[in-house]
């Protein structure tokens, strides 16, 4: 494992905020933000961006402290780490910036507590990785098992969510809109997790069931962005609502198509050249940034069709 002096820097920043609710986080800017469909759109959004977040993290560590692509692979964890900070903390007493009401439902706000207290061990966990000269197997699976359990904690944020709210926003098809920007949502979280697991199992690290993982996700992934795009009548998932959005996905899929032959490597017990995993690791960050786009799109589209 290659010398990790020179995170100390991202780890002395990362460490004056252990709590999302610790007086130096920055305040989520004040909301005025009323519920309605759009805003139900954006917080369910939000929070589903929150599962991304959690292996975005833990995919930029693994990479980071594998020596590949080290620069970039730090950039992107310290700006997860915040983005995910801010967004927490607006989760629960609104942001106007990021089109958020301040939450009162206290089913909702109880699922945030428990999210509030495994976000301050999971941030400890990555800072003590990152503090240590070396990141050891176990170090590794402790990074990956808390930011897993974040995963399933903002899950139940999302499910939670769509409960409260769904009365706000209709459906297509017969689909509810609330679950459809949930699960365009969660393919987001796919192409990090995916990245983090390829990532682990190609570099060799003892982490409990991340080969199998690996198999699942890769098997998730395809078939769900295949069913957004073209629909699932067995699982009662609609096609891509507007041409527009079906473009846009098609879109994302030319950045996941050129990066599988990586995936089906690593499975195979290939050895992957680190150079390519950093370009696997690029593919599937612009994979993210289009099916982003798809998911606001989406946002756009439901909040129209409930005026």
């Amino acid at each position: 494992m290659p010398k990790l002096l020179h995170l100390q820097c991202s780890v002395a920043l990362a460490c004056l905020a252990l709590s999302p609710l610790n007086p130096t986080t920055p305040a989520a800017i004040a909301s005025s933000i009323q519920v309605s469909p759009e805003s139900v759109g954006t917080q369910i959004d939000v929070a589903g961006r929150q599962r991304m977040l959690s292996q975005r993290m833990a995919k930029s560590f693994c990479y980071a402290v594998s020596g590949i692509d080290e620069d970039r692979s730090i950039a992107t964890l310290d700006a997860a780490r915040d983005l995910y900070r801010r967004s927490h903390v607006a989760l629960r007493r609104g942001d106007a910036e990021l089109g958020l009401f301040e939450e009162n439902d206290p089913k909702v706000n109880d699922v945030w507590s428990a999210v509030d207290l495994r976000w301050i061990r999971t941030d400890a966990a990555i800072n003590d990785a990152l503090a240590a000269e070396s990141v050891t197997d176990e170090m590794m699976a402790v990074v990956v098992k808390e930011t897993g359990s974040m995963l399933g904690l903002n899950n139940d944020l999302v499910t939670e969510l769509r409960t409260a709210y769904t009365r706000y926003i209709g459906s297509s098809d017969g689909f509810q809109n609330t679950l459809l920007i949930d699960f365009y949502g969660r393919q987001r979280m796919l192409s990090q997790k995916l990245a983090k697991e390829v990532c682990v199992v190609a570099q060799g690290y003892d982490v409990p069931d991340a080969r199998d993982a690996l198999i699942e996700t890769l098997e998730i992934f395809e078939t769900s962005l295949t069913a957004f795009i073209d629909g699932m009548q067995a699982a009662g998932i609609p096609p891509a609502p507007t041409s527009q959005i079906r473009d846009q996905l098609l879109t994302a899929k030319s950045h996941w198509d050129p990066a599988k032959p990586v995936v089906e490597a690593v499975l195979a017990e290939t050895d992957v050249p680190d150079e390519d995993l950093a370009r696997f690791d690029a593919s599937m960050d612009e994979f993210l940034v289009e099916m982003n786009k798809a998911v606001g799109m989406l946002v756009d589209h439901t909040a129209l069709s409930d005026q």
